[in-house]
């Protein structure tokens, strides 16, 4: 059985998936509008809008991450937690 190969671009897409998950699912439970999220964290609601666009493919900053945990008033952990569950139940091919 030949081994399959490691694809730093794919391990990267699937992560960047998994954050993108981890905030809708976040959007949703908290019942927030992308305005407020955005207002909340001072991020622009274009650039939000963008992070959680499956079209557009966002590698968001340590400070991007930071806003938005605080908008939610969650913890880095508990956001890292959560996109850790995200990414490892993403089927594995």
């Amino acid at each position: 059985m030949a081994r399959k190969e490691f694809s730093a671009d794919k391990a990267n897409k699937e992560l960047l998936e998994a954050f993108r998950k981890t905030i809708i699912d976040l959007k949703q439970a908290s019942r927030l509008k992308q305005k407020s999220i955005a207002e909340k964290s001072g991020l622009d609601h274009r650039y939000l809008q963008n992070l959680l666009s499956v079209k557009e493919i966002h590698n968001p900053s340590l400070d991007t991450m930071y806003k938005l945990v605080k908008a939610f008033n969650i913890s880095l952990a508990e956001l890292s937690e959560n996109i850790t569950k995200n990414y490892n139940s993403e089927d594995k091919h």
